[in-house]
């Protein structure tokens, strides 16, 4: 013969789940907010860098243009 579960024993393991499942879902919801916020930081910091630092374009035209003034001089020097 089984035995009933004492209504007061389901009442109570009844607020510790619902407090588990309430702490777990405040969690969800705090890390969510905290990856939108690095998220966004990150955004910010990939927009300040592409704007403060050369782009790989620009290094190679200035290496170019290096070379080139580089390749002038030598010209220059061989012809003395």
């Amino acid at each position: 013969m089984e035995q009933a579960l004492d209504p007061l024993t389901v009442k109570i393991a009844l607020v510790f789940v619902h407090m588990a499942l309430t702490g777990v879902v405040s969690f969800q919801v705090w890390l969510f907010k905290r990856t939108a916020a690095n998220e966004k930081g990150l955004l910010e910091y990939k927009l300040e860098v592409a704007n403060t630092y050369a782009k790989d374009s620009e290094i190679k035209e200035l290496l170019q243009r290096m070379d080139r003034k580089l390749d002038q001089v030598i010209r220059d020097t061989h012809k003395r």
